[in-house]
């Protein structure tokens, strides 16, 4: 039997990986629409990445949920990292 589709998905990050990530809003609320918003989460990216917590490949910031192709490098004061952000 292929063996690709028996791995568990894995709910944490590990240090210096590179995965695909995808937040999303609770019930799907659309509360991404306001630019203000969205620069919020575009300023944490900046912050992190220029403190060089991690490194950003891509992202796309959508009405209800965001999308980040990234690589943690330390933690950033929580055990998980995307709790922090």
């Amino acid at each position: 039997m292929d063996k690709l589709f028996e791995d568990q998905r894995k709910s944490y990050i590990e240090i210096g990986k590179i995965y695909f990530w995808t937040a999303t809003i609770n019930k799907w609320q659309k509360l991404l629409l306001g630019k203000e918003f969205k620069e919020i989460i575009i300023s944490s990216f900046e912050h992190l990445s220029k403190i060089k917590k991690i490194d950003i490949y891509a992202f796309v910031i959508m009405p209800n949920h965001i999308h980040v192709i990234w690589k943690v490098n330390e933690l950033n004061g929580k055990k998980q990292f995307k709790a922090r952000f």
